[in-house]
């Protein structure tokens, strides 16, 4: 089904005076603030899907052009067929390369000015901080790869997205939807809107702030078509309305067009971002453009209205990622790689009224981005894509970030933290706080990294291993706040594949935290079986040892062992609840998570939920 007419409204936001942030600058220091901006109409045309685009001109860098479209309204449980995806394809295969229109870019990794060499990168302890709890095996092969998974998690669902899928599932596992996303579904879940044959680089988050779904996915139709298509729940239950958004992103400059590529996807309370990169897609121009910042105002999403979003160029970038905020944020952060001893953190300053955008380099102990193989079982080798940096989460002044590097010809996944502090509004530009490697020793191969927080400040990472004596498998990792720095413990199996994987297999996996107690993670990577890919999804808690838990609560289990005397010990630590009652719930779920004891009362059986988050000691 193609698409109604949309109405375009384009309006250029020119920032007065522009700004030049490639000039020279020392290390570190933040990139010029953009001055003040003034609206100029530049006209309105419509659009009918299949013809040549109204492209959207960003020609002048830093200058903002606002797009205004007409929602749709989709009704996911009126598909006459709720679940239509089959357990694995069964049929030919084809790679979402094929399908693009050729492009390319300069992927050369800089040399850094300096490199922190003296900053140490810290090492996995041996130390078990994770405990994976409910998992479940979620889309399997469709006709394309790599997959790209990524994951949302609410308060009750699970949605999971793939190249060209959508499911939804409770927690336990139970699919309750699933389409293609493109137009070969009855309908596919875009296809109401005008998707067609070709939808690509799928991803989906849950916004804690308006308790909503979020899924975005990419279409491209050489020579004239790209879109940029969103949809949002408009509950916290993604079955049921869905208020749908194709958004033009053919891209003019000059006399070029161009298209949009590997997108980043975040959020904050006030709007969602997407990033891509902008290949060129008719006419004389450089093969590559940089990037696309889109900035769309949140509230007329949440309602089915009528959705404005503001797109801003920037040539000196490429393949940023957007993060996904926790906390009151200053601006909305997004990062890149700069070089070989730097990432460059942006900031976009009221970013759906009047973007501002500015950036700083933080220096980091240098890496090698050039390409790497992950050998594994049966032979094959799996492509790791070092460099690119998988996701990207801020909380309270921490921006968390990971990638790939080339370790002596091993892929070995990198993770850091910046501290942004109050930056860009005062203070000085972000710091890298601390670093580390997930390495798994000789002959192994760790990549795909994804890095969440939680509230009460453990990390959680979730990432691909393999070696050439065993299949990719999908681990995890996690670290307690007051771990020593850099360092993250022992990696955990979550699954395992069965047959050997090849090439563009998996691409990244994803990671996301439960609403419900904003301590609880949720992965999502996959393995190889004999019938395909197939994605997998699983909680997991991060747990700490006698010795963390006597730091903190008292010296309980003096002898090492936890008995029903610590219980006792335990209450007498525990203050009252609201209205006088002792013995409150509450003040442990602050530190150590939310147990199972929603009556706010403290009894032996949340001093054994409690026991199942204990470790072992060193």
């Amino acid at each position: 089904m193609r698409m109604n007419p949309i109405l375009l409204t384009a309006i250029a936001i020119t920032l007065l005076g522009g700004c030049n942030a490639s000039s020279s600058r020392h290390a570190g220091a933040p990139g010029p603030l953009a001055p003040a901006v003034a609206a100029l109409p530049v006209g309105i045309g419509s659009q009918q899907a299949g013809e040549p685009m109204d492209a959207i001109d960003l020609s002048s860098e830093n200058v903002a052009v606002a797009t205004t479209v007409e929602p749709t309204v989709i009704d996911t449980s009126a598909f006459p067929v709720q679940r239509q995806l089959p357990a694995f394809h069964d049929g030919p295969t084809d790679f979402i390369k094929n399908m693009l229109p050729e492009h390319a870019r300069d992927k050369t990794m800089p040399t850094g000015p300096m490199a922190l060499e003296a900053f140490e990168v810290g090492e996995l302890t041996s130390i078990e901080r994770t405990r994976p709890g409910s998992q479940f095996p979620t889309i399997g092969s469709t006709p394309w790869q790599p997959p790209d998974p990524s994951l949302a998690v609410g308060p009750d669902h699970v949605v999971v997205t793939v190249n060209m899928a959508v499911a939804f599932y409770t927690k336990a596992g139970v699919e309750q939807f699933s389409a293609p996303l493109n137009d070969t579904g009855n309908p596919g879940f875009f296809e109401d809107i005008g998707a067609g044959g070709f939808t690509f680089d799928p991803k989906c988050f849950y916004d804690h702030h308006a308790q909503r779904f979020f899924i975005l996915a990419l279409e491209v139709y050489s020579p004239t078509e790209s879109w940029i298509t969103i949809a949002i729940s408009d509950d916290a239950d993604p079955n049921g309305i869905w208020h749908k958004y194709r958004t033009p992103s053919v891209v003019s400059v000059g006399n070029s067009t161009y298209w949009v590529d590997y997108p980043g996807l975040g959020f904050d309370a006030d709007g969602v971002y997407t990033t891509g990169n902008l290949f060129l897609l008719g006419g004389p121009g450089s093969g590559f453009a940089g990037a696309l910042f889109r900035m769309f105002d949140k509230a007329p999403l949440l309602t089915g209205s009528p959705a404005t979003f503001l797109d801003i160029r920037r040539g000196d970038a490429a393949s940023v990622q957007a993060a996904q905020h926790f906390g009151d944020n200053p601006a909305a952060y997004f990062v890149s790689v700069q070089n070989s001893s730097q990432m460059r953190v942006w900031s976009v300053r009221t970013p759906t009224t009047s973007p501002n955008i500015t950036f700083a380099d933080v220096d980091i102990p240098s890496f090698n981005g050039s390409n790497v193989e992950a050998p594994n079982s049966g032979g094959e080798f799996v492509s790791t894509l070092p460099g690119r940096i998988m996701n990207a989460a801020w909380r309270d002044s921490s921006l968390l970030l990971a990638h790939t590097t080339n370790t002596g010809g091993r892929a070995v996944a990198r993770w850091y933290e910046f501290d942004t502090r109050s930056w860009p509004t005062s203070g000085p530009a972000p710091s890298l706080s601390q670093s580390g490697s997930i390495d798994a020793g000789p002959g192994e191969h760790t990549f795909f990294p994804a890095i969440y927080s939680n509230a009460v400040g453990d990390t959680a990472m979730v990432v691909a291993r393999s070696s050439a004596g065993r299949f990719v498998s999908m681990e995890a990792t996690a670290r307690k706040a007051d771990d020593a720095p850099g360092t993250m413990g022992a990696v955990q199996q979550i699954t395992i594949g069965d047959a050997t994987a090849s090439g563009r297999w998996g691409d990244y996996f994803d990671i996301a935290i439960d609403p419900n107690d904003d301590t609880t993670f949720w992965l999502i990577g996959e393995r190889q079986t004999g019938s395909g890919w197939q994605t997998w999804v699983s909680s997991l808690v991060t747990v700490f040892c006698i010795g963390d838990f006597a730091d903190d609560l008292g010296n309980l289990g003096p002898d090492g062992q936890v008995s029903f005397g610590d219980f006792l010990a335990l209450l007498g630590l525990i203050g009252p609840c609201p209205g006088g009652i002792p013995g409150c719930l509450g003040d442990i779920a602050d530190d150590f998570g939310t147990l199972n004891g929603g009556d706010g009362m403290v009894s032996f059986g949340d001093f054994l939920a409690l026991l199942g988050l204990i470790g072992p000691c060193p």
